[in-house]
């Protein structure tokens, strides 16, 4: 999203530098930690594939279960696009989700295939990608006309073993 709001402007994740993106997970990473402090949600919500997120994975580990709305914009847009710098936040966010809904079969392969990328950058929360590990996979059921696919731990086993 670009455009004018008074006092803002919002620009592309893109077209951040890494100082500003930086600014923006630490104040919106403040902010949930400020919600939780006085309030208890019994779940959250994380809308897009980065960053809230993300954000999510580094507030509420453990405290709060959350679901991802993955919009194939951020996807085809943000990640896809600028997976080595991106594909590492969707990543940490994803690893922590409790389910995770996309609006299409086809959004979730392309969601599936982007981060089964073995050499993305892991971050803090998520574990790196080795063959023969632990993977979460997302399993597929419908609810409500929306694609659902719920976290799962599965043992994987890499193509040559």
């Amino acid at each position: 999203m670009t455009g004018y709001f008074p006092g803002y402007r919002a620009r592309p994740f893109p077209q951040l530098t890494d100082a500003q993106l930086a600014e923006y997970v630490a104040a919106n990473t403040a902010a949930i930690r400020d919600v939780i402090s006085w309030a208890e949600p019994d779940y959250a919500l994380a809308n897009h594939l980065v960053m809230g997120p993300a954000i999510l994975a580094r507030t509420l580990p453990g405290r709060v279960p959350y679901a991802v709305r993955v919009h194939r914009s951020a996807l085809e847009e943000t990640v896809m696009p600028h997976v080595w710098r991106f594909g590492g936040y969707a990543r940490q966010g994803l690893a922590r989700a409790h389910v995770v809904l996309v609006g299409s079969g086809h959004a979730a392969e392309e969601l599936w295939e982007v981060m089964r990328q073995p050499d993305l950058p892991d971050l803090p929360g998520c574990s790196p990608r080795a063959p023969n590990s632990q993977h979460t996979v997302f399993a597929h059921q419908e609810i409500g006309g929306m694609e659902a696919y719920s976290r799962e731990s599965v043992e994987m086993q890499s193509d040559n073993g």
